[in-house]
């Protein structure tokens, strides 16, 4: 947006996963070269928060889950990224559509009334033993590699809470 204002400035960003992988002319065309790492605990808090209220909002069945399961779950996705933790939600809301399911197949009638209950702990638990952080530790110390042999700001703390 903005490129027909005539002002002659573009601005490009991208982005990759294997930053080291781009060669040394590509890279010079980059000014400014930014290191996003992994969400620390209080961010992956605060994206399951915001996904499973927006669950909540958008589906007829809720999220039973206390304070201190939520805690405990963003404690337990350590090194998951937001495409885990998205892929971790999606796993844990089947567990209900499952025992859905499950029911009609039993009662071998179909009911217009059968409601898929809250999505629970117990749903998480299962979906934990499904999905797995796409992260390893040895690659997250090359992303640390390249961000101070060629990010804009190495020296910085670079913010994350783990």
């Amino acid at each position: 947006d903005g490129a027909g204002t005539g002002n002659g400035k573009v601005l490009l960003i991208g982005a990759t996963n294997m930053p080291w992988d781009i060669d040394a002319a590509a890279l010079r065309r980059f000014p400014k070269k930014l290191y996003i790492p992994l969400p620390g605990v209080s961010s992956r808090l605060t994206l399951l928060r915001h996904s499973l209220k927006k669950h909540d909002q958008e589906s007829d069945n809720g999220v039973a889950l206390s304070e201190d399961e939520y805690q405990q779950l963003a404690e337990r996705t350590k090194g998951y990224s937001g495409s885990d933790l998205t892929q971790l939600l999606v796993a844990a809301a089947m567990g209900p559509i499952r025992d859905v399911t499950k029911s009609l197949i039993e009662q071998k009638e179909h009911s217009s009334s059968a409601k898929a209950r809250d999505i629970s702990n117990d749903d998480f638990e299962a979906a934990l033993t499904e999905v797995k952080a796409s992260n390893v530790a040895n690659a997250m110390e090359q992303y640390s590699d390249w961000n101070r042999d060629f990010g804009s700001w190495p020296n910085e703390l670079v913010l994350h809470d783990d």
